[in-house]
């Protein structure tokens, strides 16, 4: 599982979204004005003005009381179509699930796990289901009925009858997952039992190493890389982007040899004093314990055996501490040895005692005081001592465990990222029932759940690898047309095309279509930016900035669904059957 935070940046995804939003409604707006010009010419354009006129009117102009009103029909609807009948299926479901899931093969802390994902997962699948049902047939089914017909006669408009429904299908959702969240809970509490799940019912907060950090040269106006969070180092002890490739389909991981001079270190920021965790220190020679103060380093790091060297242990491992600014170094006193497929623990304590490097000569260090800067920066150097033995790092792989957080922060997190999820899918749900019927407005919205799903991080690498915004001038290769002129004409993709008229126009119309396709890769929603039950089954908080960024992708569809489902629903015949 990648740990790795997401970047969460308003002003950016704001920006964007302004991007999107702009762009498509006005290549909307003219496609509109164009169809009404051809057909009704003049007139045709007064009625499409007029008729947006209107239409904004009919956005602006929302009475609360109507919306509150139609909220509580849609309320009294869902319980006459008994949409709280989902609570017996999940009653039964967690009757019978501790048989199945139980093994007594596994750990406690790993049966833990096992619960957690499967609460949550089952309550995310549940709420969904329901809530795409009612959403999407909804509005159809009150236009079959002619039900509807009776509303929109009355003061209510056609956007309080979308923001009505909108709102009262979330608070049905609401109540649901509040409900099964809580029994989930519970169901949990009960199940986890003992010294060892309690250890795993935590919620850890780590320190990453930094991002890379760029500055922008105040005279030339360039912009260049400072320090790397995660930095390798050849065999030649040269810095290097990455480290060796072992083949592995993944790339996340960068590998460096055994025994060599090849080594990968880590920059963390913000190493202060809140970071460190109070434990019980053993002396090895006494075996005196002692309460003191230690930095918790906790590693998730792959092997790579390019022989089968001692199967009895795993792959031995050594930290070195180093002063990002005055350049000390001091060798960790104790190895590490790797333990695959588990978190691998290692306590440093805040003063330790350790030989220099270069003389040999036992030293005693402060950690604070000597190796963390004044800006709270930390560089750990990480090295594999088995030799033709390799040893996979990547930036999320190595982080510095502070004093946990409560469980219950972290299920809770959970919960709201699933009910972020539940609002944008009921938004999608009703836009959706304003302009097709029931049935394909499920499958409609099912395929975008899935798609945003699945899918969202492919598509993303299709379409804005090969354009950014920021970069008009779009890819290498060119775009659609030009790619079609090369193939016409025979032409490869080393050659360059010869400047001119036909080339400029060439360019300038593949820019317009991959400026599209970036657009249009932003309709579907990214639902797995709501994906937060792994790291709460693995014992780790929800980061504010994943939930941000949630909130901001749900408010960021929020509003186009309403202003298309009123749209739509005032060009609708509510009358048909």
């Amino acid at each position: 599982m990648d740990l790795t935070p997401r970047l969460f940046d308003p002003t950016g995804s704001v920006l964007t979204w302004v991007q999107v939003f702009g762009s498509l409604t006005l290549i909307v707006l003219a496609i509109a004005l164009l169809a009404a010009i051809i057909a009704g010419g003049a007139s045709g354009a007064k009625g499409f003005f007029r008729s947006l006129a209107a239409g904004a009117a009919d956005l602006v102009k929302v009475s609360g009381g109507h919306v509150w009103a139609i909220a509580q029909l849609t309320w009294r609807e869902a319980l006459r179509r008994r949409a709280l009948y989902v609570f017996a299926l999940f009653g039964v479901l967690f009757m019978f699930a501790g048989w199945f899931l139980s093994n007594s093969g596994n750990r406690p802390a790993d049966q833990v796990k096992v619960y957690v994902s499967f609460v949550l997962t089952v309550i995310g699948w549940l709420t969904l289901l329901v809530m795409l049902l009612l959403s999407c047939w909804g509005i159809p089914e009150d236009i079959r009925r002619r039900s509807l017909h009776t509303v929109v006669t009355k003061p209510a408009r056609r956007s309080e009858v979308v923001l009505g429904r909108m709102l009262g299908y979330s608070l049905i959702g609401t109540v649901i997952l509040a409900a099964m969240g809580l029994v989930g809970y519970i169901w949990i509490a009960r199940q986890a039992d003992g010294a060892d799940v309690e250890e795993a019912l935590v919620a850890r907060r780590p320190v990453f190493a930094m991002e890379d950090e760029y500055v922008v040269d105040p005279e030339t106006g360039q912009t260049y890389l400072k320090q790397r969070g995660l930095q390798f180092w050849d065999r030649e002890g040269r810095p290097t982007d990455k480290g060796l490739n072992v083949g592995n389909i993944w790339e996340y991981r960068g590998y460096v040899d055994g025994a060599s001079r090849m080594y990968a270190a880590y920059t963390f920021d913000g190493v202060t004093e809140d970071v460190f965790r109070d434990v019980t220190l053993e002396d090895a020679a006494t075996g005196e314990r002692t309460e003191g103060q230690v930095l918790q380093f906790e590693s998730d790091f792959e092997g790579f055996r390019t022989i089968k060297g001692n199967m009895n242990r795993g792959l031995l491992i050594q930290f070195t501490y180093v002063n990002p600014e005055t350049g000390l170094r001091a060798p960790d006193p104790k190895l590490i040895e790797l333990q695959e497929f588990d978190g691998n623990v290692h306590n440093l304590p805040v003063k330790f005692a350790s030989r220099d490097p270069e003389t040999g000569e036992l030293a005693n260090y402060d950690l604070l005081r000597d190796f963390v800067t004044d800006e709270g920066r930390l560089t750990v150097e990480v090295r594999s001592l088995d030799p033709q033995q390799l040893l996979g790092m990547g930036q999320a792989d190595l982080f510095i465990r502070p004093p946990d957080g409560p469980f219950e922060l972290s299920y809770l997190g959970s919960i709201v990222a699933l009910w972020l999820k539940m609002i944008l899918l009921v938004a999608l749900g009703v836009t959706a029932g304003t302009f097709v019927k029931g049935p394909v407005a499920t499958l409609l919205v099912f395929t975008l759940l899935i798609v945003g799903q699945r899918a969202h991080s492919l598509m993303n690498e299709l379409v804005v690898g090969v354009f950014q915004p920021d970069n008009l001038a779009g890819s290498d290769q060119g775009g659609p047309i030009e790619a079609a002129y090369r193939i016409l004409t025979h032409m490869n993709t080393v050659k360059q095309m010869e400047e001119g008229v036909g080339t400029t126009i060439i360019q300038t119309l593949d820019q317009g279509i991959l400026f599209l396709m970036w657009a249009l890769s932003h309709v579907i929603p990214d639902f797995s930016a709501f994906d937060t039950a792994a790291r709460t089954a693995e014992g780790f908080a929800i980061p504010a900035g994943d939930l941000g960024w949630a909130a901001l992708v749900t408010l960021g569809f929020l509003i186009p669904c309403y202003i298309v489902g009123t749209l739509s629903l005032r060009s609708r015949e509510l009358e048909a059957k």
